[in-house]
């Protein structure tokens, strides 16, 4: 009978331990696949997060491609608007932000540089139609010279017969005063002279008249057989020059006259226009008042 309750009880615990050990297996497996189940679910949150920051990556990168096709396609003002909005709206990276603000400066320097060029551009249309405008306006004078030369070609002929016929009258006055003579000579140019006034050593010098056979007349002092001193030469077409001559060249101060009007009065040397001068317009108002060299107006 023993025995028997014995081997009951050595069941029981057999039984109870087993149970135990079981529970404590049981719990272990709960605990461990809890533990498992927050490490995945840790795992699950990191890749959501890794994904939407792909996610917003890429639109963010769409973005930057959408502004670039407007910044290649020349719409500017687009592209601008759309790196100003990627900055504000969208998380970028460091290398994406930077990369946005590169793409807005070099935009600034596109349109500060088409800002220079279109006002380049007007400045030189501006020019090119000032210079149409020059040009029209030679073209007229042009025309209108040519119109002048013409009627002065015919003119030029009575011209030289009148002044012959002067000269003959002058010789005739001029006969009857002591020292007055009539000569003919050659200028350095080869025109021909025919020259009434004082004589001296068969030349020409003192006061006297001259007249080219291209029919221009100067009436002045000589010495030589060369315009020297106070004179009045007077071209065949009409220009005329008061003033000063050395051998034979306008040097000095006098006054150049021209057809139309115009004349300008200063300085001279070897026969150009050259030191002070002051340029009048045909209405006596004054074009321009300062230095020449050599006919040409000097910069100052």
């Amino acid at each position: 009978m023993r025995n028997i309750n014995h081997k009951r009880k050595v069941k029981n615990a057999i039984i109870i331990i087993y149970v135990i050990a079981s529970l404590a297996v049981l719990i272990g497996g709960i605990s461990w696949a809890n533990k498992e189940q927050s490490r995945l679910n840790d795992l699950l949150s990191q890749n959501e997060r890794k994904l939407a920051v792909v996610v917003q990556e890429n639109k963010a990168l769409e973005a930057i491609q959408l502004g670039d096709r407007y910044f290649l396609n020349g719409n500017n003002v687009k592209a601008k608007e759309r790196y100003l909005t990627i900055l504000e709206k969208y998380k970028l990276t460091s290398s994406q932000r930077t990369q946005i603000k590169q793409k807005l400066e070099d935009l600034e320097k596109v349109e500060d540089s088409s800002a220079t060029m279109d006002k380049e551009l007007r400045a030189f249309q501006f020019k090119l139609n000032h210079q149409k405008k020059l040009i029209d306006s030679l073209h007229l004078v042009v025309d209108h010279l040519e119109l002048d030369n013409y009627n002065t070609l015919n003119a030029q002929k009575s011209r030289v017969a009148e002044l012959q016929q002067e000269l003959k009258e002058k010789n005739r006055e001029l006969r009857k005063k002591e020292g007055v003579q009539t000569i003919s000579f050659k200028s350095e140019n080869g025109d021909v002279i025919h020259y009434l006034g004082k004589v001296d050593d068969e030349k020409a010098n003192g006061g006297g008249i001259g007249i080219w056979n291209t029919g221009s007349l100067y009436k002045g002092d000589w010495k030589d057989n060369k315009r020297h001193g106070k004179g009045e030469f007077t071209w065949s077409d009409g220009h005329q020059y008061v003033g000063d001559f050395v051998n034979d060249k306008r040097e000095g101060n006098g006054t150049y006259y021209w057809p139309s009007g115009e004349k300008y009065e200063g300085e001279w040397s070897n026969g150009k226009r050259n030191g002070k001068g002051i340029l009048y317009d045909k209405d006596g108002n004054i074009q321009y008042d300062g230095m020449w060299k050599k006919d040409k107006i000097v910069n100052e």
